[in-house]
């Protein structure tokens, strides 16, 4: 039992609070941008736009020249679909959703990120 006092539990706490000092870092240091609808449909051609949403709901409207992802393929580390050298907009009718991708591909080299931070609504 002293054993597993000694070493064991100061273990297990050193991992854990280096796990939860990784997570805040990458937190903190994506660089993504969310932008109000007016802004993101005037710079939405100066990208690559990237609709995250579900195939059906895709099928009732999109944004002209927009690319269907699913969150889990663009996120992906062997994705070579989206360029990293251009802008990457992204939309989705959960803005919890977006705004989780963006962080992810800006931790993943992406430099300018941007999310639609209202819902998109087909229109």
């Amino acid at each position: 039992m002293e054993f597993f006092l000694t070493f064991i539990v100061p273990i297990i706490i050193g991992v854990t609070v280096g796990l939860v000092l990784m997570a805040i870092k990458d937190y903190y240091t994506a660089k993504i941008t969310g932008l109000d609808r007016e802004s993101f449909q005037q710079n939405m051609r100066k990208g690559q736009l990237i609709d995250m949403r579900p195939a059906k709901t895709t099928k009732q409207g999109k944004i002209k020249g927009a690319r269907q992802f699913k969150i889990g393929q663009l996120t992906s580390k062997n994705q070579t679909k989206v360029r990293r050298d251009l802008p990457v907009y992204l939309y989705h009718q959960s803005i919890f959703k977006a705004k989780r991708a963006a962080r992810r591909l800006s931790l993943n080299g992406f430099a300018d990120v941007y999310y639609l931070n209202t819902p998109y609504k087909n229109e």
